[in-house]
């Protein structure tokens, strides 16, 4: 099994972070929104076994395009739409304006923090 979780920081420095941290105050994650963690997964009623797991990283450089398509395809972006607290356009402009001095300088290696979990079935 594995998950990635957002890209929301560079090696590069602080600014997408930073940036990440002013789109989540704008659009807020939905209530009882949790990353998924195999440890905290009901795996034994399931039958299954964590028999390990490694945390990982990728690292992709994305153009302001490329980043802005991946950011707003993100769920709490799709909630302030749905909830009418925002339009589609409307959070398209506000990324892209405030994304755009993050990517002046052109792409932007993004970091996807993630792991990889081994499981197995267990004998009953």
């Amino acid at each position: 099994m594995y998950d990635f979780s957002s890209g929301r920081r560079s090696p590069d420095g602080d600014a997408l972070a930073n940036w990440f941290a002013a789109f989540e105050r704008r659009f807020p994650w939905s209530p009882g929104w949790r990353p998924l963690s195999p440890h905290t997964l009901p795996l034994p009623e399931a039958g299954l076994l964590l028999l390990d797991q490694m945390d990982v990283e990728t690292r992709l450089p994305m153009s302001l395009d490329a980043y802005l398509r991946y950011v707003l395809s993100e769920t709490n972006v799709d909630s302030a739409v749905a909830r009418g607290d925002s339009d589609a356009t409307a959070a398209g402009e506000w990324c892209r304006r405030t994304l755009a001095p993050v990517f002046a300088h052109g792409d932007v290696d993004v970091v996807f923090p993630g792991y990889v979990a081994v499981m197995s079935r267990t004998t009953r």
